[in-house]
């Protein structure tokens, strides 16, 4: 319910009672005056707060209501000072001016609130602002501004950047990067200190301001980066400091990842611009010409770079279709990959998706070269451009020689090297690709030599007898198809190659008391033909001829003798030597009396009186290949007669 008009008689009876209370408080000021300053300070502290001790000056403004609080104290004498460098309120400076603010000259306190106050002279701007700085809101103009004078202009208490950091946090001494207004403490340049239409009190909308130092983007431009084109620039940039170039509120890539989807962290591949977050290397983080706000189009930026990649190509007689074209990001993603290079796909996929029949054709291959195996193409072709036919990185031989470097330093050192390997011509039984055949032969080991030996290709044919290895079309088992320190190019010494094989045949020549001199020379070739033979163990004639090749002077006598033992006389020398080696003299296969006995019967023999009680060995009495009697009784035992010696 509301509540009734005071009555008449009541308000009658507060006036006389106020009245009262002021007839006693002006007679008590009149007899405090009169009694002295002590009984003045007395009367006045027991009517009001806060009365100053006698002598004492006042450093405060007495406020006007409870939250007004200027900073500056008004002299008891109120005027300028004589001289004076700064800014200077003009109420102040006018003398007598004092009560445009102050109530009295000789008194602190206020004719009303700051805002109403400073608004009799300034214009009002707080009725139809949007945003407005909290001093000013609040009415607290002195608590940046000095009411009478300063050293600062606008009668400021500080510096601007000073000032403003009373209440912001400071910037950072140790920024890398300040804002040259924000550097220069020049905050009003970008900001308004009363109020703005604008967040942060910016005295225009954020690109607009910018603008302002900066130069404008192109309007016309193909592609603009999004909060480019919504004029949100601090989306990007801090307006003060940072560590990051260009004022950036984060390093790039951190920056860029804000809105765009990070790249995964364990890619094998980032392009260098990416990992070192330098992403407006390639792109234009306002706006461009291009797609996907590229500096230049795809392959021009590219060459920005790769300058040398750029030279090669242009002196280069022979180019990738799509790097002539200009069209780098088919094979290559710009930002990171799971594959070297920054390939899109494995390096053979990759080359696969255009080369379809190679694909076909190592997948159907029993051997496959490595590098193609591995999809490493670029392992042998350059992907870009070369001077040499299929993009190879160098010549035939050469290229070949930067895996099998032993191989090139065997050839260079070899004695003996096969002509195609001297050309550089490794193709000409290599397939570079995949291969039905071991080594990646262009045919069977055989019939690839068979190319250009095609005598031995013939004689092979006709030949009785036929070195295994040879029959099996196993021509690399004996010779190195590249090179070698020895004849033929073969492997190893003529009789360490052998024994490759005849293992059991070296230890028995090892262990031997005696040895055949061409064997203990390692000379198996000088009686076997290493390919074929119409001669059995592939001798290189029949064994009587083969012996007397080196054997002459006896080959001379027995074709003297009249008598000639049988197996001379057939040409089996091998019936009681060993080609090879033996434990007895003459290499003989066994000692004398056993080696005679395979053939003549010992029973029969030992009747003869000759030989009954005797120790001798056959041969002191007989030669063992001819005689000049049928016995082949030596010289010394001629005039025995072995028919009558019963």
């Amino acid at each position: 319910m509301p509540q009734s008009p005071r009555s008449p008689d009541k308000i009658g009876r507060y006036r006389k009672v106020v009245a009262g209370v002021l007839l006693v408080a002006f007679a008590g000021m009149s007899l405090a005056v009169a009694s002295g300053t002590s009984t003045k300070q007395k009367f006045l502290k027991f009517f009001f707060d806060g009365v100053p001790e006698p002598g004492t000056v006042s450093t405060n403004v007495v406020r006007h209501d409870d939250e007004y609080t200027p900073s500056a104290p008004l002299k008891d004498a109120p005027g300028p000072p004589s001289v004076f460098k700064g800014s200077m309120h003009k109420p102040y400076s006018d003398k007598g001016g004092c009560y445009e603010c102050h109530a009295a000259a000789d008194s602190n306190k206020m004719k009303g609130p700051l805002t109403t106050i400073c608004f009799n002279c300034h214009d009002d701007f707080l009725s139809k602002a949007k945003f407005k700085h909290t001093p000013v809101e609040s009415g607290e103009c002195t608590s940046c501004h000095n009411p009478h004078h300063s050293e600062h202009p606008k009668l400021l208490l500080n510096t601007q950047d000073k000032l403003c950091m009373e209440c912001h946090d400071p910037f950072p001494e140790t920024a890398k990067f300040k804002h040259q207004p924000a550097a220069n403490g020049e905050c009003s340049s970008c900001h308004n200190p009363h109020v703005s239409e604008h967040k942060n009190l910016l005295i225009k909308s954020e690109a607009s301001l910018c603008w302002e130092c900066h130069d404008e983007f192109p309007k016309n431009a193909k592609v603009k980066h999004q909060p480019v084109e919504n004029g949100e620039c601090t989306s990007c940039h801090n307006p003060h400091f940072s560590n990051e170039k260009g004022l950036l509120i984060k390093s790039q890539g951190s920056l860029c990842w804000e809105c765009h989807d990070e790249f995964p962290k364990n890619a094998k591949s980032i392009h260098q611009p990416v990992e070192n977050g330098e992403c407006i290397s390639c792109h234009n983080p306002h706006q461009s010409e291009h797609q996907k706000l590229l500096r230049q189009p795809d392959g021009k930026l590219c060459f920005e770079c790769h300058e040398d990649t750029e030279k090669q190509i242009a002196k280069a007689t022979f180019k990738h279709q799509p790097v002539e074209n200009g069209e780098c990001i088919s094979c290559h993603n710009p930002h990171q990959s799971q594959h070297q290079k920054l390939l899109r796909q494995p390096d053979g996929k990759l080359c696969f998706e255009c080369h379809e029949d190679t694909e076909k054709q190592i997948a159907k291959a029993t051997f496959k070269h490595q590098p193609v195996e591995n999809g490493e193409c670029i392992s042998c072709h350059n992907p870009h451009q070369s001077q040499h036919q299929k993009l190879l990185l160098q010549p035939d031989g050469k290229l070949c020689f930067e895996c099998h470097e032993d191989t090139e330093k065997q050839i260079a050192k070899a004695t003996f090297k096969h002509q195609p390997v001297e050309n550089g011509e490794c193709m000409s039984c290599h397939n570079p690709h995949q291969s039905q055949h071991q080594k990646l032969l262009l045919q069977p080991d055989g019939k690839l030599c068979f190319e250009c030996h095609e005598d031995t290709e013939k004689q092979i044919a006709k030949a009785k007898f036929k070195h295994q290895p040879v029959e099996n079309g196993e021509c690399i088992s004996c010779h190195n198809p590249h090179q070698s320190q020895h004849q033929k190019l073969l492997l190893q010494p003529d009789g360490k190659l052998c024994f490759e094989c005849h293992e059991d045949t070296e230890k028995q020549i090892a262990k031997a008391k005696f040895k055949h001199q061409p064997v203990e020379n390692g000379e198996c070739i000088s009686c076997h033909n290493p390919h074929t033979s119409d001669h059995k163990n592939l001798l290189i004639k029949s064994e009587a001829k083969l012996c007397f090749e080196c054997h002459d002077d006896l080959e001379q006598k027995i074709n003297k003798a009249e008598f000639k033992h049988a197996p001379v006389e057939n040409g089996e020398c091998s019936a009681c030597h060993s080609p090879h080696q033996s434990n007895e003299k003459g290499l003989l296969l066994m000692n004398t009396k056993k080696l005679c006995f395979e053939c003549h019967e010992e029973k029969d023999v030992m009747n003869l009186k000759a030989h009954r009680n005797t120790q001798r060995s056959c041969s002191e009495c007989h030669d063992p290949h001819f005689g000049n009697d049928k016995f082949f009784l030596r010289a010394r035992m001629s005039n025995t007669e072995p028919s009558k010696a019963k």
